[in-house]
């Protein structure tokens, strides 16, 4: 093994990952074994951050990964990192070039064991090489896999994995494998033990039960997050999604499409709360991003997120710009390299001359105030009707509880008792949510207003990175942009009602019911 490239005695971090599974290639407790004697033979002493079962494809999902890098942007004492391969630290080859770059430009060195790099600018060649080479096997395995994958699905409809609730895998034997082994892949088939409670589930869904009373009288699953994918999944309507294959007759349905739509309805308007939770855009990398938009900006073209990325022109300039992520990775999007620069302008400029003016933002102020005014009535009338459900509600929950004191409980009424409960906290939530329409809203002076809008578009223009995206996010729902040769073309979505105030194209209407019911147009 190499000499150590630390100082004499120093204190140093290990890092451990491991896959997780049979064949993964070093499990993380021989790496600290490994690390262990190696520090040792060297006089360092070593602390450990471990990640088991976890994919080097990405930083998501890393805890101690992130915990080790806000450990050394703190100041950390320790020389730096040392790991049994630089495959451990990441395999995806701009999570190397960012996170590597990040720490040791502080200062700290990293340094792997069993990759032998020389020191000086050959050195960091050759780390770069062993970078590309563990993305190219990354991307080599996953094309491979893929294509067998593929093809069972198409010739047998066999699906790896574990199948979903309400299914069950039915082997089909294929020729054994070269060596002799069997060779057995499933396909998924309604399992008719488990589909009872798999209706029961989305028919509660259906019904505006919650995710928790779900978990409750069903018990799919453990966690009440695994229930939110469980009513995505197509699979349950007889439709199976894999990659980019749809097949529309897959199997039998299990769930009736009336009642599957309208579980999709529940979900879209969840998905449109959790966006505005603090979390919701915390990519690791994303946080700490140097770019204005990220975790905002779409492509216009394909609708998949746009990423920011710097590379260095042969006349030692840098050229910054924001990618389709589809584009990037030649995944069926066209989509052209947009300049940095230039769409951050125009945006703050059209926040700035179209949007953040006094007379704009009153005209909102107004028509928000009418529209509150029209549908008030409304509203109050669809909170008379929850206020008389909520009684009835209720009466049924104490006949249900005497019945229970009575003649002694039975689990059809515990199974009665924790539906009408559900029920009441429904009716309740949504009676909240009326009572805060029926309120008289906040009206703000023209005067407010202007000084509101001056001070956000100095912070817009004077914030750091991270600042803006947070001023932003108070605006703007979404970007999408994408270029005409030398033009840029975009979309900011906003999350208030824009007032019909100017007649002419730059304003685009988008359906009621979402919480974005305008796009203005950027040009540059």
């Amino acid at each position: 093994m190499k000499d150590s490239p630390f100082p004499p005695g120093a204190p140093i971090i290990g890092y451990l990952r491991d896959s997780g599974g049979d064949k993964q290639e070093l499990s993380t407790d021989k790496q600290e074994r490994q690390l262990i004697a190696w520090a040792k033979q060297h006089g360092h002493s070593i602390t450990f951050y471990r990640d088991e079962a976890r994919k080097g494809s990405s930083t998501v999902g890393r805890d101690d990964f992130e915990r080790m890098v806000n450990h050394f942007r703190s100041g950390a004492t320790e020389a730096g990192i040392v790991l049994w391969n630089f495959k451990r630290f990441a395999r995806d080859i701009e999570d190397h070039q960012f996170y590597k770059a990040d720490i040791r430009r502080r200062g700290y060195i990293i340094h792997a064991i069993s990759d032998p790099i020389p020191e000086g600018s050959v050195g960091r060649l050759i780390e770069f090489a062993y970078e590309w080479e563990s993305q190219r096997n990354l991307e080599d395995l996953s094309r491979e896999v893929k294509k067998g994958l593929r093809d069972n699905l198409l010739e047998h409809g066999a699906v790896p994995g574990t199948p979903p609730r309400g299914f069950k895998g039915e082997p089909i034997h294929l020729p054994d494998h070269r060596d002799g082994t069997p060779h057995v892949i499933q396909k998924w088939v309604p399992d008719p033990s488990v589909v009872p409670l798999v209706q029961k589930a989305f028919q509660m869904r259906a019904d505006g039960a919650t995710l928790k009373h779900i978990k409750a009288q069903t018990n799919l699953y453990k966690s009440a997050n695994s229930y939110v994918t469980f009513f995505s999944n197509r699979l349950y309507i007889g439709e199976l999604h894999y990659g980019d294959h749809v097949i529309k007759d897959y199997c039998e349905p299990i769930i009736d499409l009336v009642t599957f739509n309208k579980v999709q309805e529940i979900i879209k308007r969840h998905r449109h709360q959790q966006h505005f939770k603090p979390g919701a855009h915390d990519h690791p990398r994303r946080k700490a991003s140097s770019f204005k938009l990220s975790g905002i900006l779409y492509c216009g073209i394909c609708s998949a997120p746009m990423s920011g990325h710097k590379s260095k022109q042969r006349n030692g300039s840098y050229y910054i710009r924001y990618e389709c992520t589809n584009a990037k990775r030649n995944q069926g999007c066209t989509a052209s390299r947009i300049p940095a620069a230039r769409l951050e302008e125009a945006v703050i400029q059209t926040l700035t001359e179209d949007i953040l003016v006094p007379d704009y933002l009153e005209a909102v102020q107004a028509e928000m105030l009418t529209e509150i005014g029209q549908n008030r009535e409304q509203f109050k009338a669809e909170r008379r009707s929850l206020r008389a459900q909520l009684g009835q509600t209720r009466k049924k929950i104490s006949y249900t509880v005497n019945a229970i004191s009575d003649a002694g409980h039975s689990r059809a009424l515990l199974e009665q008792l924790q539906t009408l409960e559900s029920m009441e906290l429904q009716h309740q939530a949504n009676i909240a949510i009326l009572d805060q329409k029926i309120a008289d809203p906040i009206s703000h002076t023209k005067q407010e207003i202007t000084v509101r809008a001056e001070t956000l578009i100095e912070n817009l223009r004077k914030s750091s990175p991270a600042e803006f995206r947070h001023h932003l996010r108070g605006l703007v729902l979404r970007i999408t942009a994408y270029r005409d040769e030398r033009e840029i073309i975009g979309y900011l979505t906003f999350l208030y009602p824009l007032p019909d105030v100017k007649k002419n194209s730059d304003i685009e209407s988008v359906p009621k019911g979402d919480p974005a019911v305008g796009a203005q147009k950027i040009s540059r």
